[in-house]
């Protein structure tokens, strides 16, 4: 059989599958339409028609069925591969299970194996246009589809999915890019903070990145983001002055205080995959001198001077906008870290802490750049396990900490025994000033509604390895967080702020930003995001509906 006749008996195959369809606008015409708009290439615009007519799916449900989520996936998955085969750009943007290894390295990237899920295929744009393109074909198919920047977030599905989803992979989206003015970096959503950190080491240059430099760039921008020194420079989402997102409709636009204001507010802390796939973020940088920082360990026996050194510092913080620290207890062991953004040694405010005897010094005190105190706190390598977390927030006070503390033990003693020394548990108590909070209003505001005060961001994950634990662990550390908040409340001290990047996938820190802030957020997804594409079709995430 010729070419020419095998193409005319296909041809008449495809009349004969539409003849029964509807007239002025055919699930047919539609294929032909749709495969026109996302590749240029006859060949592989009929081929493309080909696998749409053969799933007869143009018009399926996506709420339907598994069975027809799972029909979905493969058929946007054979789609985008049809596209880049024919750009002969297959390997290394789309991966599936039959690329052995390759799959399954970047499937395990999550820091959490709870995350190691297996998409039916991960595709890794390289632009924003490809992203655009690939959201093109998500929406049309109806898959379901999870976004991943470095993948930290050890809530399943938050940056993964399972065999009846996608996974767009950002991590080759990792420009770097100085303004020539050095006002400005440029940072795509592949990047993780100790690339930026040492990318602007040269520069005298620092950005408000991660207190962790081994987590993504995206998730935590948008989530927020604690940075070393939030008094002086605000949360990382305030130091954005520009988003380049692309939005369902497979548009590229501009976010920021002059163009498309309400969006931009919206992405800054608000969480981005409600909006859209943020592409590129523009930072304000700022001059960096040198900072003095210090790590060390105490064994519990330390707490109680420990949690007054804590109070003590949170009141004189709120004077002293330089200062930063890092405040996190494991059942026998507390990690301080001390940092100053001036070249000061041992600064006074941290009076209280020089005090107590430590009982190992993980960095001595020494003056440095942001690259040299982020490489310092980094967190070690270790072995693959599974991971939870949960949020809270209360204000500043001593003996309310002693009851936290004392909940925290007793829970993470108890998960302890139950399995058998698999689980433990940690703490943060971060603090936040009232001077971090009117940062990020003078730097345009964020979605986050934080009340102008001193107050501590309470988290607490836990770590254990055996999936027959997963309820347990999950149960254990929204306890934990459930009860830091009834000890607030009993006290008139709690606040109604989660931080999403430490909530758990039961919380819902959105509504914590209250009324308002929710509302300005429903408009901004009414307005960008009208069909309703990453409310519907995204996995996981907090959602704004």
């Amino acid at each position: 059989m010729t070419p020419r006749f095998k193409l005319l008996v296909w041809s008449c195959f495809l009349l004969t599958l539409t003849a029964s369809q509807v007239s002025t606008d055919t699930d047919y015409q539609k294929a032909i339409r749709f495969a026109s708009e996302v590749s240029n290439s006859t060949v592989t615009q009929d081929r493309i028609v080909q696998l749409l007519v053969e799933a007869n799916h143009s018009r399926q449900d996506v709420r339907n069925s598994s069975a027809t989520r799972a029909a979905n996936a493969a058929l946007a998955c054979s789609i985008i591969r049809v596209i880049l085969a024919d750009e002969q750009n297959t390997n290394g943007i789309y991966l599936d299970a039959s690329y052995a290894v390759e799959y399954v390295n970047r499937e395990q990237v999550n820091w959490s194996d709870l995350c190691w899920l297996k998409a039916r295929c991960i595709i890794t744009p390289r632009t924003a246009y490809e992203v655009g393109l690939f959201l093109k074909i998500i929406t049309f198919t109806q898959a379901k589809f999870a976004v991943r920047s470095g993948g930290h977030n050890p809530n399943p599905t938050w940056a993964s999915i399972g065999h009846d989803g996608l996974l767009v992979d950002l991590n080759q989206l990792n420009a770097l890019k100085l303004s020539r003015d050095k006002k400005l970096v440029s940072i795509g959503p592949g990047n993780r903070w100790s690339n930026v950190y040492e990318y602007l080491n040269a520069s005298g240059k620092f950005v408000a990145g991660a207190r962790v430099p081994e987590v993504g760039v995206g998730g935590q921008i948008l989530g927020g983001g604690l940075s070393y020194f939030p008094s002086q420079s605000g949360l990382s989402c305030d130091s954005v002055q520009n988003f380049e997102i692309v939005l369902a409709n497979s548009s590229i636009i501009n976010a920021n205080n002059e163009t498309n204001r309400d969006l931009f507010v919206a992405l800054k802390g608000g969480g981005g995959l409600n909006l859209g796939i943020v592409t590129q973020f523009d930072l304000h940088t700022e001059p960096y001198g040198q900072a003095w920082f210090e790590l060390n360990v105490y064994e519990a026996s330390r707490m109680p001077q420990l949690l007054a050194a804590l109070v003590d510092y949170q009141k004189i913080a709120e004077s002293d906008s330089k200062a930063g620290l890092i405040f996190s207890p494991t059942s026998n062991l507390t990690t301080v870290g001390l940092l100053y953004a001036a070249p000061v040694v041992r600064p006074g405010l941290f009076e209280k802490f020089y005090s107590i005897p430590a009982y190992q010094t993980l960095v001595s005190s020494n003056i440095g750049t942001e690259q040299e105190l982020s490489v310092g706190f980094s967190s070690p390598a270790s072995k693959p396990t599974r991971f939870d977390i949960v949020a809270a927030s209360t204000k500043v006070d001593l003996e309310l900490y002693q009851e936290i503390y004392a909940a925290f033990q007793r829970i993470s003693s108890n998960m302890t025994e139950v399995t058998d020394g698999d689980a433990t548990m940690q703490i943060s108590l971060q603090p936040v000033t009232t001077h971090a909070v009117l940062r990020g209003r003078s730097l345009g505001g964020n979605a986050l509604n934080l009340s102008a005060e001193p107050q501590q961001w309470f988290a607490s994950t836990i770590q254990w390895t055996d999936k027959a634990y997963d309820r347990a662990a999950h149960e254990a550390v929204v306890s934990l967080g459930k009860r830091v908040t009834d000890l607030a409340r009993k006290r008139n001290l709690s606040l109604p702020f989660l931080n999403p990047n430490d909530a758990t996938f039961s919380q819902d820190p959105i509504a914590s930003f209250g009324d308002d802030s929710k509302a300005r957020l429903r408009m901004a997804v009414a307005k960008y995001d009208p069909q309703g594409v990453f409310q519907q079709l995204r996995s996981g995430g907090f959602r704004i509906s």
